[in-house]
This record gives C-alpha cells, structure tokens and sequence, in this order.
C-alpha cells in the first residue's frame, strides 16, 4: 500500500533573500517607482479628444487594468497593465485582442504590482 502524500506545494524562504526583495523594493522606491516591464499598447493617435475616447472605451471593458495615455511626439500612445514579464502580458494580450485586434506588447518602464 503506498502511503497518501502531502500534494502541496511549500516555499521555504531565507531571511537572506527576503532582504535581498525588501532592497529591490526601495530601490524602485528610490527611483520613482519604476523598473523594467512590459505594457500592451492599444493605440496611437495624434488626436488627443480621439485617444481619450479610445482610453474611455477601454476602461469600460477592461476595468481592472490601469491605462496610461502619453503623449511621445507626434501622437498620444494608449498603454494598458503593469506586467512583470512578457509571458504575463502576452496572456493579457490575448483577451484584449478580441476586442482590439491591432494591440500589441511592448517594453516600458512600469509601475510595479503589488506581489500575490
């Protein structure tokens, strides 16, 4: 008879690197919040009134992902997430495809999300 074995999946974790996170995370702190990440650009528009109606439409289906709307000479760039690696994004793009077939990723420095 074989024995019934814990199935779960337990991360032991070292003071060691818990330190080594909490200096990652004041450095982004340091540095206004930002590192190194991915975002999916929706669309781009030299029109701002036509940019904030695109950012608006968004919002109303994907509400839970933050939007960002710069403006890099000459057009308004709609951005959507904050997503740690491309494999995260990429997931997210699939869904926002349906909907916005000519969104794609694109390397940006992100607001960090929270850890889960």
């Amino acid at each position: 008879m074989f024995a019934q074995q814990d199935s779960a999946v337990h991360i032991y974790e070292s003071q060691a690197i818990r330190a080594t996170m909490q200096k990652r995370i004041d450095y982004a702190r340091y540095t206004h919040g930002v590192f190194p990440g991915y975002r999916i650009q929706v669309n781009f528009s030299q029109d701002r009134n036509e940019a904030n109606k695109m950012r608006n439409d968004f919002s109303n289906k994907f509400p839970a992902l933050p939007t960002y709307l710069p403006y890099q000479q000459p057009y308004f760039k709609l951005y959507a997430g904050d997503f740690r690696t491309k494999l995260e994004a990429v997931k997210t793009l699939k869904f926002i495809k349906k909907d916005f077939p000519t969104a794609f990723v694109v390397r940006e420095k992100i607001n960090p999300p929270p850890l889960q």
